[in-house]
């Protein structure tokens, strides 16, 4: 009988945020690849930056196919993104154009 592994998602908000993407990368890459018997997938949230935020996020996932890249039109706040009723309806909605390349 297999044991099933655990899965993770890690849904992170991410606004105006392009010089500390490598920071975040280079901080959580080790410590998931410490949990080797747990699958991970990081969901990073453009939340409407005006900066090259989506395109460092976009990067990240041409390196590492543990990443995923949502991309909101405007600014809806931390706030919002981390109430779990709308975390729910997050992975039910096909509106947001998720990327991954």
């Amino acid at each position: 009988m297999s044991v099933q592994r655990q899965s993770v998602s890690i849904v992170v908000p991410f606004y105006n945020e392009d010089a500390g993407i490598e920071v975040f990368y280079d901080t959580l890459c080790p410590v998931m690849d410490a949990l080797s018997d747990i699958d991970f997938e990081v969901v990073c949230v453009d939340d409407g930056s005006k900066d090259k935020t989506l395109a460092c996020l976009l990067l990240l996932t041409q390196r590492d196919a543990r990443f995923r890249v949502v991309e909101l039109s405007r600014n809806f706040g931390k706030e919002v993104w981390m109430q779990p009723k709308v975390m729910q309806l997050f992975r039910l909605m096909q509106t947001y154009r998720i990327r991954q390349t």
